[in-house]
């Protein structure tokens, strides 16, 4: 299969960096844009935020839509 492929390219480069996970790992999962789509029904796959475009750094935007103050009194987003 063909994530398998990645999921065995990953772990080695998990090894390779921190060596004592190997034979740790007692379960792997792997998901693409398209497991994104077809589960989630999101959008081109996204299921992370909002685009990664310029526009999304905007300032102005994060004053207006990024508040962590909510209506609720004593609730807060993080």
């Amino acid at each position: 299969e063909f994530k398998k492929q990645f999921e065995a390219l990953f772990a080695e480069r998990l090894h390779e960096y921190y060596p004592k996970t190997r034979g740790r790992i007692a379960h792997m999962e792997l998901s693409t844009p398209l497991t994104a789509a077809h589960f989630l029904n999101a959008p081109q796959g996204g299921s992370y935020g909002l685009e990664w475009t310029p526009e999304h750094f905007d300032a102005a935007l994060h004053e207006a839509w990024f508040d962590p103050v909510t209506k609720c009194q004593g609730l807060y987003l993080t």
